[in-house]
C-alpha cells in the first residue's frame, strides 16, 4: 500500500473516456513483452486498477470470441438480422442461465458442465423460469445472491459457519452427509460461481477468512496470523502455550494432552485425527515439543482437513480464473475484487448521485434525504444500499463507484420510496418534511425483502 501510486491510480480507474486507453494499451504490452508496462511493477497499482486490467483483458478476449461466432453463424448461411431475434441472438453469444427458483443449484450444475471454459467468462444472463423479466444486472445480484446463500446455508453440509469470527469455513465432515462426488462437484460449482462473479462485476457476500484467498493465489505463505484470523481465540491459547515458563508450572501438567485432537461430528459422533500419522496417542504435549503441535495443528486445520474439499473449489475457481493477471494481485486485493470494500462512503455516493424528474442535489427533498441516510447506522446503510442496487455489498473503488439515480415520485406522503434495482433508481415521493423522510424512508428499507423492489 505504501507504493501505490496515487495519480496513475487514479488515472487508471477514472471513467472519463480520454484516460480509458491507458491501461488497455499498456495491457498490450504486457501481453506482448515488447515495451515498458506499468504490470511489470504491480505494486505501484491498487486492487481497483488491476481490476481494469483484469476486465480489459475479458472484454478483448470475448470481443474476438463474440466476433468469430458472428462469421461461424454467418458461413453457415443464416442471416442473423431476420433468423435471430435479440434473445436468440443473445444465447448464442452470452451465458444464459435458465434457471428455476427451487432448483437452482441443480439447473446450473447441469448448464455450466456442459460449457468450456472460456465460455464461462462470458457476459452472464440470467431467466428465471416462467418470469419476464429481463436482465439488466440486477436479475445477476438476485442470482448470486440466492444460490450462494443455498449452498452456504450449513444445512446443505459443504461449510460451517464460525459465529465468533462471522465467517465460513469448509466443512471437513461434508462426505459424511453425502456421497464424495456429489460434494466435490458442488464445490467446484462454487468455485466456478465465484470466478464467474468477478468477470461480471458482482460483488459476493463471501464470509471467508483471508487465508482461503491466499491459497486461491497460491501465490504467498501461510503463516500463524492467518490462523489467527480462522480462530481467534484458539491462536490466543496457543500463544499463550508457547510463551508458558518454568515458574508458571509444567506444560505437561496443565495441558494434559496427546498429539490426537478429537471432536464430535454433524451427528454427534466422536471423530479424531493423529497429527502424528500414527504416534500421535504416545507422544504428550511437552514444553519441547509444544512447536511442533501448533504447526501440526495449524497445518492440519487450514491444509489437510479440507484438501479435497479445497481442491475442487480451487479448480473450479481456476476453471474460469485462469489469467496470468492474478498473479499480480495480493490475498488481500483477491478479497476486496471478491468481496468490495468495507468503506460506507456515503458522502462518495452522494457525489456520484443523479438526478431526475425535476429533482436536483439542491432540491429540498434531495437535501433532506442525504440528511437521513449521512444519520443512519451502518445497518440501516447496508440496508439502504440493498434497497437501492439489490445488494450491499461496496465496490471494489468505493461507493464512488456507483452511480446512483434519483428521480422524484409524486408528492404524496403517505407514498413509500420505491426502486428499480437493476438501474440503481431510487423513486422518491417528494415529502413535505425531513421527518415523513425519514420515517417512510426506514419503513421502507427494514421491511423491503419482497416488497417495493421493482
Amino acid at each position: 500500500v505504501l507504493f501505490h501510486n496515487d495519480g496513475l491510480n487514479e488515472v487508471i480507474t477514472s471513467k472519463t473516456e480520454s484516460r480509458s486507453h491507458i491501461h488497455r494499451r499498456d495491457f498490450l504490452h504486457w501481453r506482448d513483452h515488447d515495451f515498458f508496462t506499468y504490470l511489470a511493477y504491480p505494486y505501484l497499482l491498487t486492487a481497483a486498477s488491476k481490476a481494469r486490467y483484469l476486465e480489459f483483458e475479458n472484454l478483448w478476449s470475448q470481443h474476438r470470441a463474440r466476433r468469430r461466432r458472428m462469421v461461424d453463424l454467418m458461413l453457415h448461411g443464416m442471416n442473423i438480422l431476420n433468423q435471430f431475434n435479440r434473445h436468440q441472438l443473445i444465447e448464442e453469444l452470452d451465458l444464459v442461465l435458465r434457471c428455476r427458483r427451487d432448483s437452482l443449484i441443480q439447473d446450473t450444475l447441469g448448464i455450466l458442465q456442459l460449457q468450456e471454459p472460456n465460455d464461462l467468462r462470458k457476459k452472464l444472463r440470467i431467466v428465471f423460469d416462467g418470469e419476464q423479466g429481463i436482465d439488466q444486472g440486477g436479475l445477476t445480484k438476485e442470482y448470486f445472491q440466492l444460490i450462494m446463500k443455498e449452498l452456504f446455508d450449513p444445512n446443505y453440509g459443504m461449510f460451517v459457519y464460525h459465529a465468533q469470527t462471522h465467517n465460513y469455513w469448509f466443512n471437513r465432515d461434508c462426505f459424511e452427509l453425502a456421497d464424495t462426488h456429489t460434494m466435490l462437484v458442488n464445490y467446484e460449482l462454487v468455485g466456478k460461481l465465484l470466478g464467474i462473479a468477478i468477470y461480471n462485476n458482482t460483488i459476493l457476500d463471501l464470509r471467508f477468512p483471508r487465508v482461503i484467498f491466499k491459497k486461491l493465489l497460491q501465490n504467498e505463505a501461510i503463516h500463524f496470523d492467518d490462523f489467527r484470523d480462522y480462530d481467534p481465540e484458539m491462536a490466543t491459547g496457543f500463544e499463550q502455550l508457547l510463551s508458558m515458563t518454568e515458574s508458571e508450572g509444567s506444560v505437561e501438567d496443565i495441558y494434559c494432552r496427546n498429539f490426537v485432537i478429537k471432536w464430535e461430528n454433524y451427528f454427534g459422533q466422536s471423530k479424531e485425527y493423529d497429527l502424528l500419522h500414527g504416534d500421535g496417542e504416545q507422544t504428550m504435549l511437552t514444553v519441547h515439543n509444544r512447536q511442533r503441535y501448533v504447526d501440526h495443528y495449524i497445518k492440519y486445520t487450514l491444509v489437510e482437513s479440507i484438501e479435497q474439499q479445497f481442491n475442487a473449489f480451487l479448480k473450479g475457481f481456476k476453471t474460469v480464473c485462469d489469467s496470468e493477471l492474478f498473479a499480480k494481485f495480493s490475498a488481500t486485493e483477491l478479497e476486496l475484487l471478491v468481496c468490495g470494500s468495507q468503506n460506507f462512503d456515503f458522502e462518495a455516493l452522494e457525489l456520484s448521485t443523479r438526478y431526475e424528474d425535476g429533482f436536483t442535489k439542491e432540491s429540498k427533498v434531495v437535501r433532506d434525504f442525504w440528511s437521513v441516510a449521512h444519520e443512519l447506522s451502518d445497518s440501516d446503510k447496508r440496508q439502504l444500499l440493498t434497497f437501492c442496487t439489490g445488494s450491499d455489498r461496496v465496490p471494489i473503488n468505493g461507493l464512488g463507484e456507483l452511480t446512483l439515480t434519483i428521480s422524484k415520485n409524486g408528492n404524496d406522503n403517505s407514498k413509500l420510496p420505491t426502486s428499480h434495482t437493476c438501474f440503481n433508481h431510487l423513486l422518491l415521493p417528494e415529502y413535505s418534511s425531513k421527518e415523513i423522510m425519514k420515517t417512510r424512508l426506514l419503513l421502507a428499507i427494514q421491511n423491503s425483502e419482497g416488497f417495493g423492489l421493482l
